[in-house]
């Protein structure tokens, strides 16, 4: 009999230290680098960051927003999802993931130009119409709306 309690309790003892591993394990996945996104884990790839331009509810932003149209994620070069930006200076910057918008807002000029993706015309008229006033603002508005996409003006201007 004392054989069986003790043999009873040392099952209990590895099958508890087991279930605690395996619990530690699964738990452990959220800080797992996830494959083929250079090192961000589950937990990163499902919680979108809290950055400007994340595709979660944030609050409503004011200014001049032009979509820069990328079809390629400028930091892991795939496809763009439709539904992940970031907005920097104006420019509105697709991407294929929520990390990657972290990854872009590091250093954004650099990402975009190693991306081979044309931002420099685009972002130099965003900045002018930004500062220009009446007709020219207007002008300088319309010419950006014949390339690009003008996702958000500033409030009470009208399109």
């Amino acid at each position: 009999m004392k054989t069986t309690v003790t043999a009873f309790l040392l099952g209990a003892l590895v099958g508890g230290a087991l279930a605690l591993g395996v619990r530690a394990a699964i738990l452990n996945l959220d800080e797992t680098p996830h494959a083929g996104h250079s090192g961000h884990s589950m937990k990163e790839m499902s919680e979108p960051p809290a950055v400007p331009g994340a595709s979660h509810p944030e609050p409503a932003k004011a200014g001049l927003l032009v979509d820069l149209g990328n079809a390629r994620c400028p930091i892991m070069g795939g496809e763009v999802d439709g539904k992940t930006y970031s907005e920097w200076n104006g420019l509105r910057i697709g991407h294929c993931c929520p990390p990657c918008i972290t990854n872009l807002l590091a250093a954004p000029e650099k990402a975009l130009d190693e991306a081979g993706i044309e931002w420099r015309e685009t972002a130099r008229r965003v900045a002018e119409a930004k500062v220009a006033t009446g007709e020219k603002r207007r002008a300088l508005l319309a010419e950006l709306g014949k390339t690009h996409t003008i996702v958000r003006r500033p409030e009470g201007e009208e399109r």
